[in-house]
């Protein structure tokens, strides 16, 4: 091993401070295999000096060893969103086969629940045309999204993207009275794709600017429209009323601002209003299963690109 003194010496420390931003796993081994590098060439008859003029300036050396770590955690980083998505496009394609044979009784399917659990009298024929596959309409879809999202293979884009296109394809060939709970499916679907490829960050002053202001219009329009309920009386003052347009203000401020916290409770209340079409089955379904949507994410959004403060 290359002794720790003059020249040398002096340029492995340098390196050292260079990668001081890169784990000390990782920076060791570089200033290990470099240090060996250097007895390597010693042991042909090199001198220093020649080693060190050979090797570069040790902020070249650095650059790039921060760009291949860079390049390896932005990859880990997508890798991660991507199973999230896909666990979450399966359960959404679950809970749409679940609402969606619960909405058609004609599907002989109401013994099985609990009295409390009753299946809406709304009835778009679906039955006559798809039988008991319905619940395969969506639970096939989900799979197939959920299994692009694992995949790592060099067609793995390609794979994703063709999901994504027969998914939003599929509300136009069955339609729309089925095809609306497609749409978590849908975003799911694409938000897979967009994580797929890495964007460059944008400016800090205008990072993320358009998802922060969709986000705080997705709480904010809401926020509005209760509070002119509750001063014309169209809606009951209470403390339940109060409570919603407390959350609803503070989640659309928050979102704006791009506060975590605000994403965590937008996301909240979309996949309660998700989990509260299971339990509506009347005419506020499609608004339920729409707006908890939107609040889910819009909140998951922000929860992906909106990355914890880090220390310089």
């Amino acid at each position: 091993m290359t002794e720790n003194h003059g020249a040398v010496g002096k340029y492995l420390e340098a390196l050292d401070h260079e990668l001081r931003k890169v784990p000390p796993a990782r920076r060791e081994a570089v200033v290990a295999d470099l240090a060996e590098h250097i007895d390597e060439a010693r042991e042909r008859g090199r001198s220093d000096d020649q080693i060190i003029a050979g090797l570069g300036p040790v902020q070249a050396i650095a650059a790039e060893v921060q760009a291949d770590f860079a390049d390896g955690a932005v990859e880990m980083e997508q890798r991660a969103k991507r199973k999230v998505l896909g666990f979450i496009a399966l359960a959404a394609g679950v809970l749409a086969a679940v609402v969606d044979t619960w909405i058609y009784p004609s599907l002989n399917v109401d013994e099985f629940w609990p009295d409390w659990l009753h299946s809406s009298a709304i009835n778009y024929d679906a039955s006559t045309r798809f039988g008991a596959g319905l619940m395969l309409l969506f639970l096939l879809p989900g799979l197939m999204v959920a299994a692009g999202s694992m995949m790592k293979s060099p067609a793995a884009r390609i794979c994703r993207t063709v999901a994504a296109v027969i998914v939003t394809a599929l509300p136009f060939v069955i339609g729309f009275n089925l095809g609306v709970f497609y749409l978590p499916l849908i975003v799911a679907a694409w938000m897979i794709v967009g994580v797929s490829y890495p964007r460059q960050q944008r400016a800090q002053g205008r990072r993320h600017l358009p998802l922060r202001m969709t986000a705080g219009l997705a709480a904010g329009v809401p926020a509005a429209a209760l509070l002119a309920g509750l001063a014309t009386g169209t809606v009951e003052t209470g403390v339940l009323g109060i409570t919603v347009l407390a959350v609803l203000v503070l989640a659309a401020v928050g979102a704006i601002l791009g506060l975590r916290a605000a994403y965590w409770v937008l996301a909240a209340c979309g996949a309660l209003l998700l989990v509260a079409s299971v339990f509506d089955m009347g005419m506020l379904v499609l608004g339920f299963w729409i707006a908890g949507t939107i609040y889910f994410f819009a909140g998951l959004a922000g929860l992906l690109r909106l990355q914890p403060a880090q220390k310089a």
